[in-house]
C-alpha cells in the first residue's frame, strides 16, 4: 500500500506516516525504477506498528472501569489527576495501577 492509503488507515497525515517510515518505526520498501521511488508498506508492517500496547487501558476502558463518562476521564487528564502512561497515534493509554 502507499503512504496515502496507510495514512487513511491510521487516521493521520501522510507526513506523519512518512516520518514513521523514515525513522524506521514502520517497515517499508521502495520500488526501484519508479520515477518517484514509490514507498510501499505491507499490511503486516502497518498492523505491527498500530497494534494495541499491552497492559494499558484506553480512556473508554478507564471510564467503564470507574463508572464515569469519557469526558470525565478527559477532564482528569487536563487537571493532571490522571497521567497517561503512553500517547500513541494521538491516543492516550493509562496503566491500571494509575487508575
Amino acid at each position: 500500500m502507499t503512504i496515502i492509503e496507510a495514512s487513511k488507515q491510521l487516521g493521520c497525515s501522510t507526513t506523519t506516516v512518512y516520518k514513521y517510515v523514515k525513522s524506521g518505526q514502520i517497515k517499508a520498501t521502495t520500488t526501484e525504477g519508479h520515477p518517484a521511488n514509490k514507498i510501499e508498506i505491507t499490511q503486516e508492517a502497518l498492523d505491527e506498528f498500530a497494534k494495541m500496547p499491552e497492559n494499558l487501558l484506553t480512556k473508554e476502558e478507564v471510564a467503564t472501569l470507574k463508572g464515569v463518562s469519557i469526558r470525565t476521564v478527559e477532564a482528569w487528564v487536563l487537571k493532571g489527576k490522571l497521567v497517561p502512561r503512553l500517547t500513541f497515534l494521538k491516543r492516550n493509554y493509562f496503566s491500571l495501577e494509575d487508575v
